[in-house]
């Protein structure tokens, strides 16, 4: 049996064979529903025009101010590399190295690696490259944290917000921006979008 031409649902795991699809159409899995793959002739554009506008938002969100906090007359500000570097001066060397990879490391390799990986496709060059690409997004995937950092800080703000006066700043809805494309490229679209571009491009 030739395994290229079969798929497994990603829902229910159920086996099914690949079909050809005409423009625009769709594949569903016939026991529970699920997209398995459609057609999408500009997949290539869309990841790279919503993967190079995530790195924008992911600079702004990483080096900008995320909210200011007044407390009894003292001023500070929150940056995300700002949190990181303290970490390590006040002496939480683990904890600072575990969210500098988690919250910057990772996050910006996921969105850098998808950018570069779609352009390579787009110009059909360096195949063992854009494999070596898509195999470490699909792997970095579960370690990009930076949504669940972005809940703690509305917790906290919550928390203090009888005691201080809050302010959002730019890096606040930067962040917000960042985390809805991430999501909506590694976890809504899937990977494996690219893997069947791939298949189709270098004709594996």
């Amino acid at each position: 049996m030739d395994l290229q031409n079969l798929i497994i649902c990603p829902k229910c795991q159920s086996i099914h064979k690949r079909l050809p699809l005409k423009k625009g159409e769709m594949a569903r899995c016939r026991e529970c529903g699920e997209v398995l793959y459609k057609d999408d002739r500009h997949i290539l554009k869309f990841y790279l025009s919503f993967s190079f506008t995530s790195l924008v938002f992911f600079v702004i969100s990483m080096f900008f101010p995320i909210v200011d906090i007044n407390l009894a007359g003292f001023d500070s500000s929150l940056s995300i590399v700002d949190s990181v570097l303290s970490l390590f001066e006040n002496g939480y060397d683990l904890v600072a190295i575990f969210s500098a990879f988690v919250l910057v490391l990772f996050p910006l390799l996921i969105i850098s690696f998808l950018f570069l990986g779609t352009l390579l496709m787009e110009l059909s060059i360096l195949k063992s490259v854009v494999k070596w690409l898509l195999i470490v997004v699909s792997f970095l995937d579960i370690w990009s944290m930076l949504d669940i950092f972005f809940i703690s800080i509305l917790v906290s703000a919550v928390k203090i917000f009888d005691y201080a006066t809050i302010t959002l700043d730019i890096a606040f809805y930067s962040m917000i921006v960042f985390i809805t494309l991430e999501l909506y490229l590694t976890k809504h679209r899937r990977i494996e979008e690219l893997w069947d571009e791939y298949e189709k491009i270098y004709k594996m």
